[in-house]
């Protein structure tokens, strides 16, 4: 009754693969259930959106394991009478760097290292000291690192219980859970078929048991279903980067053909609304701000003004007809200068600011004042746009406004925004150029800084760096010559 392709038996001339029976039930929506193998079995419970909630393997009947898992960025796991919290930083199981083990209301920081498969190698402690280091042949087969032998006597236990590509291993199976579909690394297959055909012209994909094409050296499976489905994974380092450079000359163009008719048209807008204010009610505050945001572009060193109208021109412009658009419509109180940025103050309150290039806009608390946390944290920004260059709108500003505009208006949502790649960025900069005694780690908290602890517990599931895509200056330049040439 087996399908085709189907493993139906294996002849082993080694204890690799057990004579123990194996079972294995599936729920409605075709995720496992349950899997028992001799005296140990595994129940696994999904939560409304099907994604693994928990999981208890028992042994002869007695409870010798559950973890509970929410997403992929944290497991609470309870052995016996010890219970350790897993809390990934900077990623989730298949891509953090650093682990935050928490047991008996201590936290230990674990370092990660990966190959460029996604298996954990090493595992380091915060003296830099080796915890455990790991081995996996070209299948997921656990291996002595050192020799190659699959005698693991003498190994440690998986961290976290993560394996080949950082899969959630199963070692009283044999198997690891992929997430979608169960994978046995002694054959080199998935258990149950791929529904999905992804390339029905390549022969190696019509075999839907087989792991990513019978390729594992060069793909990876992150959902068990397809090799295809983390498409940024599978096109690879080189086509991302090239997609990078798409996305900045795409919007780095059209920030140029339309900023500068903008700008033009802007600046003339506003001159006439001044001089009606000023001839009409004696209030000239209009044309005065519209004078100062455009002696903006040439506040700052040297570097600095010459920075702004080639190396940081996209965002210049956009930074510039922005605070202009804004005052044009009367909203702009003040204008300030500090270090090369042009800080535009607004009459309305509480929504923070933005930083385009050297223009800095900010509600009604905000001046080029290093003591204004808000101003700090702005100034940050400036930094990375100073940095980064024509790569800044596509790789800092828009992921930022992305994040910051699918967040709630609230301390949670700005404790959430704190928390992204970008922002912790920019406070790190400015923490640098200010210092640590004018520093707000309250109103600009940092990640490990030791100065907020409960910023660290409670939003480091939020932390990425999503959006933090750091360019060489080759790239930058590359994409400034493609953006003239176009």
């Amino acid at each position: 009754g087996a399908g085709p392709y189907a493993l139906t038996s294996v002849t082993s001339s080694t204890t690799a693969i057990p004579a123990v029976a194996q079972t294995i039930t599936y729920t409605s929506f075709e995720s496992v259930a349950t899997i028992a193998e001799g005296n140990y079995i595994a129940t696994i419970i999904y939560n409304s959106d099907k994604q693994r909630a928990k999981m208890d393997v028992t042994q002869s009947g007695t409870n010798i394991l559950t973890r509970w898992y929410a997403g992929s960025s944290y497991m609470k796991e309870t052995t016996a009478a010890v219970t350790k919290e897993y809390t990934y930083l900077g990623g989730d199981a298949y891509h953090a760097p650093v682990v935050a083990v928490t047991q008996s209301g201590a936290t230990t920081y674990y370092y990660l290292l990966r190959d460029y498969l996604g298996n954990i190698t090493h595992v380091y402690n915060a003296s830099t000291s080796t915890v455990a280091e790991y081995g996996f042949d070209a299948w997921g087969r656990r291996r002595n690192p050192t020799s190659w032998s699959y005698d693991l006597t003498s190994q440690p236990e998986l961290f976290a219980g993560r394996g080949f590509t950082s899969h959630e291993y199963l070692s009283w199976f044999n198997l690891y859970n992929m997430n979608g579909r169960l994978y046995d690394p002694a054959v080199g297959r998935f258990i149950s078929p791929d529904p999905y055909v992804q390339m029905p012209d390549q022969t190696q994909n019509m075999n839907r048991y087989t792991y990513c094409m019978n390729n594992p050296l060069l793909y990876v499976d992150y959902n068990g279903y397809t090799w295809l489905s983390n498409f940024g994974d599978w096109i690879g380092g080189t086509a991302r980067k090239t997609l990078n450079i798409v996305g900045n000359v795409v919007v780095d163009v059209a920030a140029i053909s339309i900023g500068i008719p903008l700008a033009i048209g802007v600046t003339a807008i506003t001159t006439a609304v001044g001089i009606g204010q000023g001839l009409i009610s004696g209030n000239w505050t209009i044309l005065h701000n519209e004078v100062k945001i455009m002696g903006g572009l040439f506040i700052g060193s040297p570097g600095q003004i010459f920075s702004r109208f080639t190396w940081e021109l996209p965002q210049s412009i956009v930074g510039y007809v922005a605070s202009q658009g804004s005052n044009m419509i009367g909203d702009v109180k003040s204008v300030s200068y500090f270090d090369g940025a042009t800080v535009v103050q607004h009459y309305s309150g509480d929504w923070g600011g933005f930083t385009l290039g050297s223009y800095i806009n900010g509600d009604n608390t905000i001046k080029a004042d290093p003591a204004i946390p808000l101003f700090q944290h702005e100034y940050g920004h400036y930094g990375q746009s100073q940095e980064a260059g024509w790569t800044y709108l596509f790789n800092y500003a828009i992921p930022s406004l992305i994040n910051a505009r699918n967040l709630p208006n609230n301390f949670d949502g700005i404790r959430q925004h704190d928390a992204f790649g970008v922002e912790q960025d920019a406070n790190l900069r400015a923490r640098a150029y200010f210092g640590e005694k004018v520093w707000d780690y309250d109103k600009n908290p940092i990640f490990d800084s030791g100065k907020n602890p409960d910023f660290d517990r409670d939003y480091s599931k939020y932390r990425t760096n999503q959006g933090l895509i750091h360019t060489s200056r080759w790239v930058s330049v590359l994409i400034m010559t493609l953006c003239i040439w176009f």
